[in-house]
C-alpha cells in the first residue's frame, strides 16, 4: 500500500515524541516531583492507535484502501493537536505562567484535546460523505 512508508515514518516520529515525554516523567519521578500521563499524551496514543490499526492492520485484513486513507488523515489531525495540547498542559498559553497548584489537566489542555478529537470526528464524517 502506498501509505505504508509515509505512515511508518510518522509512526516513528510519534514514538520518538512519546519516548521523550516518558523520559521527562521518569526524570520528574527521580526528583521526587509528581508524575502523570497528561491528556496530550493520550491524544498522541489515540493518533498512534488510529494509524496502526487503521493503516496497517485493518487494510491487511479486509483490503480496504479507502479505510486506510481515512484513518491516516484522522491520525494526522490528532497528531497535529498534540503539541498544542502539550503547550496547554504546561499552561504556556497564559501570560502569567503555570499556576502554583498544578491540576492534572489545565483547562487549556482539556479544551485543545476536545477540539482536536472533535476535528478528527468531523474529518472522518466529511471524508466519508465527500468521497462517496
Amino acid at each position: 500500500m502506498d501509505l505504508w512508508p509515509v505512515a511508518a515514518v510518522i509512526l516513528g516520529f510519534q514514538l520518538v515524541a512519546f519516548s521523550w515525554r516518558i523520559a521527562r516523567e521518569i526524570e520528574m519521578w527521580k526528583e521526587g516531583e509528581p508524575i502523570w500521563f497528561p491528556l496530550a499524551d493520550w491524544l498522541m496514543l489515540v493518533s498512534w492507535a488510529t494509524l496502526v490499526i487503521g493503516v496497517f492492520i485493518i487494510p491487511v485484513v479486509i483490503e480496504f484502501e479507502r479505510w486506510a486513507k481515512l484513518a491516516f488523515g484522522t491520525s494526522l489531525v490528532f497528531m497535529v493537536g498534540y503539541p498544542f495540547a502539550l503547550l496547554g498542559h504546561y499552561s504556556l498559553f497564559r501570560k502569567t505562567g503555570r499556576p502554583r497548584i498544578v491540576p492534572y489537566a489545565p483547562i487549556e489542555e482539556r479544551a485543545i484535546v476536545v477540539a482536536f478529537l472533535a476535528a478528527g470526528v468531523i474529518y472522518c464524517i466529511l471524508s466519508a460523505v465527500l468521497s462517496s
